[in-house]
């Protein structure tokens, strides 16, 4: 996996006949060196993580095998206007890719944690070269001045309700770009 990155790839290591899901695209990859590869497969009963039985999934955080548990997120304390990356995608039949992203914070109130601002890209068309996306997030007017502590951004061969084995995303060049501001200027 990428650094900083997750996947089912850790279901692996044990002998249950996960396939590998998450790979490492060296050929002609978007910009540096190498770019992510992610295959939608089969998850045999034994290795399903909170009811996935078909995954190609990226997440920012870390799968917990021996608690069969996905721990989502890394700590950010920044708001972006953008998150940019740039994909390709060879659905298998009527499948849709996605890339969703969280900011959050925790309310130590409450107990919970808030999304401050999210974005959501999806795709079921096929494309063959690399294809730049400058994601907008979204920001909750009721959180406008609540400080961030966290990101999840979730990355995703399939749709997460009706996934197609085989389905395959390419992303790369994950990056963030603007600013929102909690202050406004009146």
């Amino acid at each position: 996996n990428p650094k900083g990155w997750a996947s089912f790839n850790v279901v692996l290591a044990y002998p249950l006949g996960m396939q590998q899901t998450v790979f490492k695209e060296t050929t002609a990859p978007y910009a540096g060196n190498a770019a992510a590869k992610i295959v939608t497969q089969p998850v045999p009963a034994l290795a399903q993580v909170q009811g996935y039985d078909t995954v190609g999934l990226l997440i920012i955080g870390s799968v917990d095998v021996t608690k069969a548990k996905i721990n989502y997120g890394a700590p950010y304390t920044n708001r972006p206007e953008f998150v940019n990356f740039a994909t390709k995608y060879q659905p298998n039949t009527s499948d849709t890719g996605f890339v969703q992203v969280q900011i959050t914070r925790f309310n130590t109130t409450t107990n919970i944690s808030e999304t401050i601002a999210t974005g959501t890209w999806n795709t079921s068309a096929t494309t063959t070269t690399w294809t730049p996306t400058a994601l907008k997030l979204t920001y909750d007017p009721a959180l406008k001045n609540a400080a961030p502590d966290s990101i999840r951004i979730f990355v995703s061969s399939s749709s997460l309700f009706k996934p197609k084995v085989g389905s395959t995303l390419f992303i790369d060049d994950v990056g963030f770009s603007g600013y929102v501001s909690t202050n406004d200027i009146n």
